[in-house]
């Protein structure tokens, strides 16, 4: 877990689990190759198998933001079949796995793991306080899991169908196409992708 105190809007905290998921894949990619995702809004899949997930906590007071705790989970030296078994995989469910996984058992340095990790979000964060969300939002969309395929949204009240066509460059909220042709904002919810293994053409 992280403890920052970034210099940003209230409207913008919307983007730290996606700037932080961003970080992640570069990370990623920069040591492995590996083409790492990003699925909207916070976990990191590789060919459609989760390997990261972020969790965001925060203390806020009018506009002003106290703190905010980035907890960050990444598989990173794990042997995949000693707990996949326990895991059951359905319709809309990601599989995990593990970096080590992925490269056929080699594993990676976790020390410089974590410092190249610490290093981008710092980046990341002085971009967002000083640029705004653009540049962050138009990384995530060319790295996104989610962009172009049909979902199902489950919020507290109400569950959304339809296509995620696009993220608002401002805040990166998902915007969601119905069957109907209305386009929605999704703020928050679970993202269940119909078929994780193909996407809308």
């Amino acid at each position: 877990s992280i403890i920052l105190k970034p210099k940003i809007k209230n409207s913008q905290i919307t983007v730290l689990p996606l700037l932080s998921a961003l970080s992640v894949c570069d990370v990623i990619k920069k040591m492995t190759k590996l083409n790492a995702k990003l699925k909207w809004p916070n976990d990191v899949v590789i060919d459609g198998r989760k390997v990261s997930g972020i969790l965001l906590d925060l203390s806020t007071e009018a506009d002003k933001i106290d703190f905010v705790v980035i907890g960050i989970g990444v598989n990173v030296n794990i042997d995949i079949k000693k707990i996949n078994s326990d895991i059951v995989t359905s319709a809309g469910f990601y599989e995990i796995t593990s970096v080590q996984n992925e490269l056929h058992g080699k594993e990676i340095e976790k020390f410089d793991f974590i410092k190249l990790l610490l290093e981008k979000i710092e980046r990341y964060i002085f971009q967002l306080e000083n640029d705004g969300a653009r540049e962050i939002i138009k990384k995530c969309k060319k790295i996104s899991d989610t962009l172009g395929r049909e979902v199902i949204v489950k919020q507290s009240n109400e569950i959304l169908q339809g296509v995620a066509i696009d993220m608002d460059e401002n805040d990166g909220f998902l915007l969601i196409e119905t069957p109907y042709g209305g386009i929605h904002k999704v703020v928050s919810g679970d993202v269940i992708s119909k078929n994780i293994n193909e996407k809308i053409r």
